[in-house]
């Protein structure tokens, strides 16, 4: 009797966390658009980033307070959540600083390798095996998003290809040291501690002006909108929904199920900024979703002992 439970209970637990991501997909699939919103209202990115952070981090700790949900955490932990801050940070300056030097479609092209990164450093790290259906899945979302974007011809800026390149380095960090440090945590806490340690690193270069531009606060009413949305939609929401879908999937269907991230991308940017939605945009969607169907269904027809996630 314990074994068809359990095995219902898991599988009722993956679909939740399965939507959980695709939640946070949909928040952070916005961050292109409410940033180009934000910098014709006159942000750039470390003022964009500082807000950000530092709206997302005051709001997750007041959600706790009113919740009366502040947990003491041991200092691992909190240590784990301060790297994990700083990876976050760091990956959306390197983004954001792509994006002034390279078409941006290309910037987010390199940025979905990272769930090949975030595969590859699974089975490195936590020894984790994946089935030949999987990896299909992988290769075919990853192929997605290539069409998702429409690549723009001119030159390259070699510095601008390689922060694009870091960029999924640091969000496939992100992500597998999320995976462990996540768990046990209520998200909320977790999304606090992680923005508390990001605000401060953005401020900093800020005010440093270490990416070339510093703070500023002549923004007109609709670019201080966009940083609210930000703050709230691709940041409180994305950020918590995400660390709950972590904490009951693998990393590996994780990033695959986030690949939903570019099509909203391009639909938001059709919606709101009435740029062209291509025919090669579309397929590109189409295959994203379907490799996260599958994904599923493939998960599904697995024996219940036989999970991704490494014991």
């Amino acid at each position: 009797m314990n074994g068809p439970d359990n095995s219902t209970t898991h599988t009722n637990d993956a679909l939740i966390g399965a939507l959980f991501v695709l939640a946070s997909g949909f928040g952070f699939g916005s961050v292109t658009v409410f940033a180009r919103i934000a910098f014709e209202g006159g942000s750039n990115a470390p003022t964009s980033l500082a807000f950000r952070f530092g709206l997302g981090a005051l709001i997750f700790w007041l959600l706790l307070l009113t919740r009366r949900r502040v947990r003491k955490l041991p200092t691992h932990r909190i240590a784990a959540f301060a790297l994990m801050g700083v990876l976050f940070a760091a990956g959306s300056t390197t983004s954001f600083m792509s994006v002034e030097r390279i078409p941006a479609s290309l910037s987010a092209v390199v940025f979905y390798i990272y769930p090949a990164i975030v595969t590859a450093g699974s089975a490195l790290i936590f020894g984790t095996r994946f089935s030949l259906p999987q990896l299909g899945v992988l290769v075919a979302a990853v192929a997605g998003c290539a069409l998702t974007v429409d690549l723009q011809s001119g030159d390259i800026d070699a510095l601008g290809l390689g922060l694009a390149l870091v960029t999924p380095c640091f969000y496939s960090c992100y992500v597998l040291i999320g995976s462990r440090a996540t768990l046990g945590v209520p998200p909320l806490n977790a999304s606090a501690w992680i923005m508390s340690f990001a605000a401060p690193l953005m401020v900093l270069v800020g005010v440093t002006g270490l990416v070339g531009d510093g703070l500023t606060t002549d923004i007109s009413a609709r670019g201080w909108a966009a940083i609210g949305g930000l703050a709230i939609f691709s940041t409180v929401i994305s950020v918590s929904t995400f660390l709950a879908g972590m904490a009951r999937l693998d990393p590996f269907r994780a990033s695959i199920i986030s690949t939903i991230e570019p099509v909203v991308s391009v639909v938001m940017a059709a919606l709101l900024l009435s740029e062209r939605l291509t025919t090669q945009q579309i397929i590109g969607g189409v295959i994203i979703v379907a490799s996260t169907i599958a994904l599923q269904l493939i998960q599904r027809r697995r024996e219940p002992g036989s999970e991704t996630r490494s014991t």
